[in-house]
């Protein structure tokens, strides 16, 4: 409701992302949202839909758009340096096990009730708050819907990819027993893509670590960080006058700043963190189904499949709504 605040930027758990860009949104404000964009497919529809309906400037909080290095390895890609890319592979560390505890009391300072909002009702363990919410699946998705959205990014501008997704989607896991989290230890999901036709495997398994692989008829392209060939020769230089040239940003926050300077849209605008996002809810669907399921990314619904499509959303804690 203050008129001296411009803009907002959201670093809650995934579970309060959609309700605060959308109250946001309709009090005027600019919004900057840490990633992942939201914790369930419909919520991130309707955060596009606010967005536009009220012509706000949203960004989502993956900044490596705004790395130089990213930028330049998604433009050998684009440019087919390395040959055909058929075949996309990411890696990533287990999610994490915590031996099962007893709730503990509330801390005063704590407001428990307001910090749950619309997830539903549990009793309180400090396992819960700050960093370590992501492994509980009403607050969060796991590593896939955490770094797994970062890295889905850049896959997503390597291949040109974000006004679309993959068409099929099948996961398998393992649980740990006696886990306080109830993400998967391991997670191993294939995406099927067909503008462009490609897989892409995310294999979380064991002590990986974060990688990508870019694997071309000509050559692969290995790193996260930095990036180099790992398998056949290819031209690494910089890319050329006549090549594709992948919008430069320099600095994620001030691209953010521009734009709602400008009112042009940022680099990781609110509709292409919506569709990174919803591969990782995906990818947690279809392992919470186990079975391998049709996605139409045009119409954002499983294709001829009511039961996974009642898991677009989960039901609001009242008061709170969507």
């Amino acid at each position: 409701d203050r008129r001296d605040i411009d803009a907002v930027l959201i670093a809650t758990p995934d579970h309060w992302h959609a309700p605060i860009t959308i109250l946001a949104c309709q009090a005027g404000k600019d919004v900057y949202c840490e990633k992942p964009l939201c914790r369930t497919i419909e919520e991130g529809k309707q955060m596009v839909d606010v967005t536009r309906r009220y012509d706000r400037v949203v960004q989502m909080g993956t900044q490596y758009r705004s790395m130089a290095r990213t930028r330049q390895a998604c433009e050998w890609v684009r440019n087919a340096r390395f040959g055909d890319v058929r075949q996309v592979r990411l890696s990533h560390r287990s999610n994490r096990f915590q031996p099962c505890e007893p709730p503990q009391p509330v801390p005063p300072h704590l407001d428990w009730d307001l910090w749950l909002g619309p997830a539903p009702w549990a009793a309180y363990h400090p396992a819960r708050c700050h960093r370590s919410y992501r492994w509980f699946m009403d607050y969060g998705g796991g590593s896939l819907a955490d770094n797994g959205v970062h890295m889905f990014g850049v896959v997503s501008w390597a291949m040109g990819t974000d006004h679309t997704g993959p068409v099929a989607i099948e996961a398998t896991g393992r649980q740990q027993p006696g886990n306080l989290f109830d993400a998967p230890v391991e997670m191993h999901v294939r995406y099927t893509f067909s503008d462009p036709p490609f897989e892409m495997i995310w294999d979380q398994s064991g002590e990986n670590k974060l990688n990508l692989e870019f694997i071309g008829s000509g050559a692969t392209l290995s790193g996260f960080w930095e990036f180099q060939v790992t398998d056949g020769e290819a031209d690494l230089s910089a890319t050329q006058p006549d090549e594709l040239h992948l919008e430069r940003s320099d600095s994620h926050s001030a691209n953010w700043l521009d734009c709602i300077a400008s009112r042009r849209r940022p680099v990781m605008d609110v509709e292409i963190g919506h569709r990174v996002t919803t591969w990782s809810h995906l990818g947690n669907i279809a392992y919470r189904l186990g079975r391998k399921l049709q996605w139409d990314p045009m119409q954002e619904q499983f294709v001829d499949d009511p039961q996974a499509n009642c898991l677009l959303h989960a039901p609001y804690r009242q008061p709170w709504r969507l």
